[in-house]
């Protein structure tokens, strides 16, 4: 999973219109950027939050004819055969409209989106629910729902996400689910404990978390982004598994044409990554990031 923190490239006019002010050579430098880094980490399926339009203009121009809720697909360098699906509109963050996206290995991999769980005020929060799909060369593909989300950072916004982060993980849910993304705050589940930024926020039976909380995920060193899988997808993985997890933090996630306020980081957060074992065939990895033998 990787947040790349474009949406602060949006401009707010006079009338309160935001508009999106991304020139072409950033947008490029964007889409290259995380291409590098799929294929460096050979992720399967990579989930993406905090997009532009003009961003997802140029991963559609990258992988084909572009059209919002279409597959995109392309061929990349190491043979790979890639797809991307952008979001629609999925909430407001810092006031200017977001979208999420998802690459992925279209030869075993389908990622496609689910109506929005409803119970999540989209106001300064942004939801993506989709279904994924591993053809496991079965008489069943293996399928799980994924929740990728983006909580607003603002201190005025704590008590409405951590509302949402209960929300979330809270529920009880017998879906094989992944709940993952930039939560904006540490999350973590200990011992059926859900505890967010350190405070006891009660029983959390439903999902365990694959992060470690003092694991960071941000160049300030703050553990913002994270995964939690239910324990129903825990309990069809084989009886040895053991999820790992790891942060990204490598050169194919730096841009030499990126001039933003990171440096040469493309964005503020790294990716965080886990494998998922589905039986003792196939790998596959999910980020807030998947063939056999593969990571996302």
């Amino acid at each position: 999973s990787w947040n790349l923190n474009a949406v602060h490239f949006h401009r707010r006019t006079a009338s309160g219109v935001y508009f999106d002010r991304m020139p072409e050579v950033m947008v490029n430098a964007f889409v290259d950027t995380v291409m590098a880094a799929v294929i460096r980490y050979d992720l399967d399926v990579l989930f993406l939050q905090e997009l532009t339009d003009s961003m997802v203009a140029g991963f559609g121009k990258t992988f084909g004819t572009m059209g919002d809720g279409s597959v995109h697909k392309a061929e990349q360098g190491d043979g790979s055969l890639y797809a991307f699906v952008p979001s629609d509109d999925v909430g407001r963050t810092f006031g200017a409209h977001e979208r999420h996206g998802a690459i992925f290995k279209h030869s075993f991999v389908t990622v496609s989106a689910k109506t929005s769980t409803g119970t999540i005020d989209t106001y300064r929060t942004s939801v993506w629910h989709v279904a994924v799909a591993i053809d496991t060369r079965r008489s069943r593909d293996f399928e799980f729902d994924v929740v990728n989300v983006h909580l607003h950072a603002a201190d005025k916004d704590k008590s409405k996400r951590e509302k949402d982060i209960q929300t979330l993980l809270s529920e009880d849910t017998d879906k094989n689910c992944l709940v993952l993304g930039d939560f904006n705050a540490a999350v973590s589940i200990t011992d059926g404990k859900l505890s967010v930024a350190g405070d006891d926020k009660g029983e959390c039976t439903s999902f365990h978390s694959v992060m470690d909380s003092w694991m960071p995920t941000t160049l300030s060193g703050k553990c913002f982004d994270s995964i939690f899988i239910s324990n129903s997808l825990k309990c069809r993985l084989s009886e040895d598994f053991e999820p790992t997890s790891s942060v990204a933090a490598h050169d194919a996630m730096r841009s030499k044409a990126y001039w933003g306020k990171h440096g040469n980081w493309l964005s503020d957060h790294f990716m965080v990554m886990t494998t998922l074992s589905l039986g003792s065939s196939t790998t596959t990895t999910t980020n807030t990031n998947g063939g056999s033998g593969g990571r996302g």
